[in-house]
């Protein structure tokens, strides 16, 4: 079992539980042994955009022979103990993080750019997938949030199989490779000068978060998720 904790910066205590095996995404320094940029520099230097779709990355290409496969938040994680998680995946298909919404199309557009979802949107369905299905899905209040994500491993690899492709549809038809892209996407709508410039440049973790709700809804009920306590900590800057 791999549970990996995403951090992008230091903080002052990072567990060593026998669960998480602490992680670094981006470019700032911590002490945490797994560092992302090791493996996909390119990646990680662009970490504001992508969030936790690096450490995803990284397990495609890198993590094997795990019967368990997870990624929490060390600002948000599971309390759950190694025993339990894999009592739960008897029965559930993932333990999952979960916001009510209103709609997720409503929601989105609401709190961000919208072009990315839209595209999102029209690339999958030129993959395939079912037009109503996904109408019925966007406009329903689930959102499977904070890309916390933890399931038997070919689950997990079935997700990625199916995100990671679309997302990189996503990046050559809106054409945004840098942060810096990003920001100058981003303040043709808030502004140049906007205090949350940063936040909205996240563009691929935003939609990454929506791409997973939508393969597990496309694929699963709701019901099949496990949705546990969560110990919250307090976030850390972004950038």
């Amino acid at each position: 079992m791999k549970i990996f904790c995403a951090y992008h910066r230091p903080v002052d205590n990072i567990p060593n539980d026998g669960v998480r095996t602490p992680v670094l995404l981006g470019m700032h320094n911590a002490d945490i042994d797994l560092k992302i940029r090791d493996y996909l520099p390119e990646i990680s230097q662009q970490n504001l955009l992508y969030n936790e779709v690096e450490l995803e990355m990284y397990i495609h290409k890198y993590v094997k022979d795990e019967d368990i496969i997870g990624v929490t938040q060390y600002s948000c994680y599971p309390d759950l103990t190694y025993d339990q998680i894999k009592d739960i995946l008897q029965t559930k298909v993932a333990i999952c993080h979960l916001d009510y919404i209103g709609s997720m199309i409503t929601q989105y557009y609401a709190c961000h750019w919208k072009e990315p979802f839209n595209i999102m949107l029209d690339v999958l369905k030129e993959n395939g997938v079912n037009e109503e299905k996904l109408n019925t899905i966007i406009h329903n209040p689930v959102l499977f949030s904070r890309h916390i994500f933890i399931a038997k491993y070919d689950t997990f690899m079935s997700y990625l199989n199916f995100a990671l492709p679309i997302l990189e549809q996503i990046r050559q038809r809106l054409n945004i490779n840098t942060v810096e892209d990003a920001k100058a996407a981003v303040a043709n709508q808030y502004g140049p000068n906007s205090s949350i410039l940063n936040y909205q440049s996240r563009i691929y973790g935003f939609v990454s978060e929506r791409l997973f709700s939508i393969w597990f809804l496309l694929n699963y009920d709701e019901s099949d998720a496990y949705i546990p306590n969560y110990i919250i900590s307090k976030k850390l800057p972004l950038g």
